[in-house]
């Protein structure tokens, strides 16, 4: 078995006998070195309780070790679950612009408790649903503008839907989408293409409900519509667009 040592206050290093018993101050230093371990962490993106757990845990820290750090960081403001909460809703008006329902899957996803998210009402009232909403749409329905009337209404629905908003919130946007706009206005294939977005919208719906997500879920929503049928052109089409509008990224990062 190797020497260990320890480093006192003053710089001295000393040598610890196998049979030692452990020291204050040796349990003060391992407490530091844990919480600086979690610093680290947090230094790439704030992290919910949850995952700050989890991440100690994958160090082999102790359940015991693993509690002190937690209240150290909790003491401090550095981990808290209501805070991150403020902030995910406060960047999502600013940038994402999602709806509430999907929100709420990406802070369960990354541990936030049941009790926590009865919180998410206080950040995220009816008036700033339908202001993401809109702007949403406003995106929505310039990404798909060189669409045929009918598959542009499909798209924008569809597009929606999977950033979290309902079809009531949806629906009287719908009506802004006009025929006369469209540069492209053809008929072809509408069956198809409605019956390929329908099939999408219900199997990310259900992959990612199981738990899946980045690439993991593209693969298994790929395989999911190439087993209905679906043209693999259009499929690999659909899949490259989705991929560009971000269904499948992951800010998940140990």
């Amino acid at each position: 078995m190797g020497q260990r040592f320890i480093v006192d206050d003053q710089g001295k290093v000393s040598r610890i006998a196998d049979n030692a018993p452990e020291t204050k101050q040796r349990k003060n230093n391992r407490h530091r070195l844990i919480f600086d371990v979690a610093m680290d962490y947090l230094s790439y993106r704030d992290h919910t309780e949850q995952e700050m757990v989890e991440y100690l845990g994958k160090k082999n820290y102790t359940a015991k070790e693993i509690a002190v750090c937690m209240a150290e960081l909790k003491n401090y403001g550095y981990v808290d679950d209501q805070a991150y909460i403020a902030r995910v809703c406060e960047e999502n008006q600013l940038y994402k612009h999602f709806g509430k329902s999907r929100l709420r899957w990406e802070l369960k996803r990354r541990g936030v408790s049941e009790q926590s998210l009865h919180t998410l009402e206080d950040y995220i009232s009816e008036d700033d649903e339908i202001r993401n909403a809109r702007a949403a749409f406003e995106t929505a329905k310039d990404k798909y503008r060189t669409d045929t009337y009918v598959k542009r209404r499909q798209k924008i629905a569809a597009w929606m839907q999977r950033r979290g908003f309902s079809f009531e919130t949806i629906r009287p946007l719908l009506a802004q989408v006009n025929r006369e706009e469209d540069q492209n206005f053809d008929e072809q294939n509408e069956t198809d293409s409605a019956a390929l977005e329908q099939d999408y919208a219900k199997y990310y719906r259900m992959q990612s409900r199981k738990g899946y997500h980045g690439w993991e879920l593209k693969a298994r929503i790929k395989r999911n519509l190439m087993s209905r049928g679906h043209c693999s052109t259009a499929v690999q089409a659909m899949m490259e667009q989705h991929t560009s509008d971000g269904d499948f990224d992951d800010e998940q990062k140990d």
